[in-house]
């Protein structure tokens, strides 16, 4: 049995309002990773809105225009113009999650 936990979130290091998330798996044998998804810094408007107490999603709709962006490229994809669309970064933390269990013999 496996489990696998997503969490995106914020972290505010000084004025500088980080976009991240992480990547947790666990097994019924008691094993756990964690992984981080890239890191972008959120521009300067986007960090105020937060820092009043917004939800990243609707003023990333508001700034893009595209309803639900969250759901499509998110805040991420937006960002890099598609180079790095929502669903990547959290693959690449999958992945990164995942190599104690692909090889065990070097997380001893």
């Amino acid at each position: 049995i496996w489990g696998v936990g997503l969490e995106g979130g914020v972290d505010f290091e000084g004025e500088v309002a980080w976009l991240t998330g992480a990547v947790a798996v666990v097994t019924g044998h008691d094993r756990l990773s964690f992984a981080w998804s890239p890191r972008v810094a959120l521009p300067p408007g986007v960090a105020d809105a937060l820092r009043a107490g917004r939800e990243l999603g609707p003023v990333m709709d508001e700034l893009t225009g595209v309803a639900d962006s969250k759901k499509k490229l998110g805040a991420l994809g937006f960002l890099t113009n598609g180079l790095a669309p929502r669903g990547l970064s959290w693959e690449m933390a999958f992945a990164c999650a995942l190599a104690p269990f692909l090889h065990p013999e070097l997380y001893l």
